[in-house]
């Protein structure tokens, strides 16, 4: 055949720029989240695990590691929320094998004590399950108009506690069942909670008798207020009362959800007989000893609640029961519990092993003073063993784990025991192993598995690199991985704090920027609560919006948690509306300012941005109705489900013990009444000078809509030039947005808003997505 000529080979360099060009082309198309990915559609949460220990007349098991979790399906339209889950679990050495697959309202696998057996909750039932060849039945079956209510725990091996609520009587209610039970017959309740309260979370002692002692976490109406009920049944009918005390009060249960754990006799060198642990937020008494009635709350002032302690505490003797506190540093300097503006992914709390010697749990250090380098202390956990101190002095003291400190840990971000293993040796002398829950700004949540002594076959078996340290699981697609930032932990100091007598305030942020070498314009991010906290820890959104060209600061301002109980409490009463809100206004003052020194791509050319939800898109109106010299403080901003009245919302809200607390008292009250109108966006509405995006759905109950026709129409009535009013209400949504298309369409007028009202304008790139013609 006749020849053809090849084309001249092209040269090195301009192959190079070409896969470059191309790969850059890629990365471009792939760095937008998209709302699925934003939104939390496909998810894997419900983490748990054990070291199976199969007795020795079991042959059809061997000892090992077995770990699970539930699989969240994408929604595919509105009111499918739930369209199905997962339950997965995979064993050492083996892959994941799905044991339930599309079943509604799944909950995560609690395992016995030996590992042998776990117990499922579902929309229906309450299934056990065998890990021998994981199989499940049904074990209790729910009656008309029951749900579950927290998670069940189980009694040795034979029974388990979990608790129920509406059905008949709508108040949740505590059950005990044991294997072979049929499961349609259950007995009494153990507990009945208050009308309007709740049972959070329950434990039991591991005596002879069936649940000789039982201990409850019972809420209260008032659901700031929650009650330890401590149950003795031995020698007693389940259903006798005669046995039940209330050994201690949390005044603050927003801060973390108390909770309460049974430990044995001996444990960390403790009593001879079960002692009980308690995260608490308690409150010293001047005559010593702590609040165990909460109607005596009520003969005390106002703020006495103010002087709670948050902490870990210890019943040694439970005949006699009497709140000793677990010393671990300053008062109200370590956080005992990892924070999440999300669902954390796995149940979070401190962990006992399964002999109920040793306990595990987060903790963090909190404040607002730096570190002695200057870098602000962090919104991130460090797993921390309890232990009896070298002193032999009978006290108590956190021992770090060896986790995520050395190279091929999973780094910093949010950790949560998960489950405790032992290999060889007598108690305390066998090789400790130690499987935790991590997730991060870039890490949904996957499982880790450390050991404190040496490499093991454990870390090995999962390609751990150093041997003492491997990732279990890996459910997070890395297309998504590679789109999230990593933001920059700041402290932003308010010079004008209130109630700080003087003092400038540092206030915790994180701070996202995007790669590239484009302007980025400032927006100020504020979250919900205010009782939440934004930790080092995964928050899709904040990347989407980072990602979209802005520089994203999001504070923990006044009221948050993760700080101490202190400055969540700056937010109570005379606080609400006026130190979270001081707060905003001095990081709009870092953007302009500071921030400008470590970003030098920030453009203010335009101002300043503010959006947030919920509490945040409160504070988003409040910040927006703030002038300075004749002009907006902020150049624009977005309200999404935020309050507007404080007396219709107060009225409406199925949340009113929180809008009780917030406020200090009921609205029409003569001291509160001055205090409400101040701290509505709805008092000062027609002052608007800048432009404002109102998105709300019409069946809110938290945040009742019936509130937001009234102030947008006041926000109208501004004659300001600067003024403008964008509004849209979501028909059939609630507090949070849950329909794909509304999900969607929440982030386009967000994204369109921010881009008209904060991003500058030029002659080919309409801020309407057209291009100019002429």
């Amino acid at each position: 055949l006749p020849s053809t000529p090849c084309p001249p080979a092209p040269s090195a360099s301009a192959s190079a720029s070409a896969a470059a060009a191309a790969a850059a082309a890629v990365r471009e198309s792939m760095s937008e989240l998209t709302v699925a990915e934003v939104r939390r559609h496909m998810d894997a949460s419900g983490f748990s695990a054990a070291f199976i220990r199969p007795s020795s007349d079991n042959g059809r098991l061997e000892s090992g590691l077995i770990i699970s979790w539930v699989q969240t399906r994408g929604r595919l339209e509105k009111g499918s929320g739930d369209s199905g889950k997962d339950l997965v679990m995979m064993r050492e050495g083996g892959f994941p094998e799905v044991l339930l697959s599309g079943v509604a309202g799944l909950s995560e696998a609690v395992f016995s004590p030996s590992g042998v057996s776990f117990a499922v909750q579902t929309k229906d039932a309450l299934l056990l399950g065998d890990t021998a060849d994981l199989s499940t039945r049904s074990w209790v079956t729910l009656r008309a108009g029951e749900s579950f209510a927290g998670r069940p725990t189980w009694v040795r091996e034979e029974s388990v506690l979990f608790a129920v609520s509406g059905g008949e009587p709508k108040r949740d209610r505590l059950f005990m069942h044991k294997r072979g039970q049929i499961k349609s017959e259950r007995g009494g309740p153990l507990f009945v909670a208050a009308h309007g309260g709740a049972l959070l979370n329950w434990d039991h002692s591991q005596d002879e008798d069936d649940a000789a002692h039982i201990a409850v976490v019972h809420r209260l109406p008032d659901a700031m207020l929650a009650e330890i009920v401590l149950m003795d049944h031995r020698d007693r009918g389940l259903d006798d009362r005669s046995g039940s005390k209330v050994v201690a009060v949390d005044c603050r249960q927003e801060y973390c959800t108390p909770q309460v754990g049974f430990l044995a006799p001996d444990a960390l060198d403790g009593p001879p007989g079960p002692s009980l642990l308690l995260r608490l937020n308690a409150l010293p008494l001047l005559n010593g000893g702590h609040l165990c009635d909460a109607e005596r709350l009520k003969t005390l002032p106002k703020d006495a609640v103010k002087e709670a302690v948050h902490g870990l505490w210890l019943i040694e003797d439970l005949k006699a029961p009497r709140l000793s506190p677990v010393h671990m540093g300053p008062p109200n300097r370590i956080d005992v519990f990892s924070g999440s503006y999300g669902r954390p992914g796995a149940a979070e709390g401190f962990r006992l092993d399964p002999s109920r010697c040793r306990v595990f749990l987060s903790a963090r250090t909190t404040g607002t003073e730096q570190q002695a380098d200057g870098v602000p202390i962090s919104y991130s956990d460090d797993l921390y063993e309890l232990s009896a101190a070298a002193e032999g002095d009978g006290s108590l003291e956190l021992l770090p784990l060896r986790t995520a400190t050395h190279e091929g840990g999973p780094g910093k971000g949010c950790k949560i025991p998960v489950a405790y293993g032992e290999t060889g040796g007598d108690r305390g002398q066998g090789e400790v192993l130690v499987v935790y829950h991590h997730r991060s700004p870039t890490a949904r949540g996957d499982l880790w598995l450390a050991s404190q002594s040496k490499p093991n076959r454990f870390c090995s078996w999962r390609g751990g690199a150093s041997g003492r340290e491997a990732r279990l699981t890996k459910t997070m697609p890395l297309s998504l991985q590679r789109k999230l930032l990593t933001p920059t932990e700041v402290m932003v100091r308010n010079e004008a704090a209130p109630h700080c007598g003087g003092k400038a305030l540092p206030i915790h942020a994180l701070r996202f920027a995007p790669e590239g070498d484009g302007p980025l314009q400032p927006l100020l991010w504020l979250h919900g609560g205010p009782m939440c906290q934004l930790s080092f820890d995964y928050n899709p959104l904040l990347s989407w919006l980072a990602s979209c060209g802005y520089l994203v600061l999001a504070p923990n301002f006044s009221g948050s948690t993760g700080n101490g109980l202190g400055f969540m409490n700056r937010v109570m009463a005379d606080g609400c509306g006026v130190a979270d809100l001081s707060d905003c206004l001095a990081c709009a003052e870092y953007l302009k300012t500071e921030a400008r020194k470590v970003e030098p791509r920030l453009d203010t050319s335009r101002g300043v941005a503010v959006a947030g939800h919920s509490w945040g898109g409160y504070l988003a109106s409040m910040c927006l109705l703030q002038h300075v010299g004749g002009e907006s403080v902020f150049s624009c901003g977005v309200s999404m489900a935020g309050i507007a009245d404080w007396y219709v919302q107060q009225r409406h809200t199925e949340v009113r013990y929180y809008d009780y607390a917030l406020m200090g008292g009921w609205v029409y009250e003569k001291e509160v009444a001055a205090r409400a109108r101040e701290a509505s966006p709805i008092t000062r509405a027609a002052e608007l000078r800048a432009p404002i995006l109102v998105l709300h759905g019409d069946k809110d109950i938290d945040v009742p809509f019936q509130q937001v026709p009234p102030f947008v129409e006041a926000l109208r009535r501004s004659t300001h030039g600067g003024a403008a009013v964008e509004y849209h209400a979501y028909p059939g949504e609630g507090h949070g947005i849950a329909g794909t298309e509304a999900q969607a369409d929440v982030l386009d007028r967000l994204r369109t808003f921010l881009r008209v009202n904060l991003k500058p304008w030029d002659f080919t790139d309409n801020p309407h997505g057209e291009v100019a013609a002429y």
